[in-house]
């Protein structure tokens, strides 16, 4: 016996004055079954069609405290935006880590091969740039 306060797809598509396809097509996005000898509420077909309201609004007050709450954040300096992240990494990690690096086989080259200098800076040289690839690959 079908619940008497269900209507099926084509009375309820008839009920809001739309077409059968487009409460169905609604329904599923709203992830209501809609398969053979399904039932829907008058509820679940307006939610479908018209969103449901308290969620959309529920959605909304959470979406502007999580802006808020980043604002705040930001204004405190516990969180910091990318770019200022990205400077600030350049500016104390990557730029003196590249400094060193392109230093290094002028400097350690005479210590590694007393002998023949030229050989191991050239060996540390393809060594820093095989490295400064491998880096920006990642």
């Amino acid at each position: 016996m079908a619940d008497r306060n269900k209507l099926s797809l084509t009375s309820a598509a008839v009920a809001f004055g739309v077409a059968k396809e487009t409460l169905r097509r609604a329904l599923a996005r709203a992830e209501v079954k809609t398969g053979d000898g399904a039932t829907f509420t008058i509820r679940q077909c307006h939610n479908a069609l018209a969103g449901d309201v308290r969620g959309e609004r529920a959605r909304l007050l959470r979406a502007q405290a999580d802006k808020q709450e980043t604002g705040n954040r930001i204004r405190d300096g516990a969180l910091v935006e990318l770019p200022t992240a990205e400077r600030i990494l350049w500016a104390q990690l990557i730029g003196p880590l590249k400094q060193e690096m392109d230093a290094m086989p002028q400097k350690l080259a005479p210590l590694i091969n007393p002998e023949n200098p030229t050989s191991a800076q050239k060996m540390l040289f393809d060594w820093v740039d095989d490295t400064k690839r491998k880096m920006m690959k990642q």
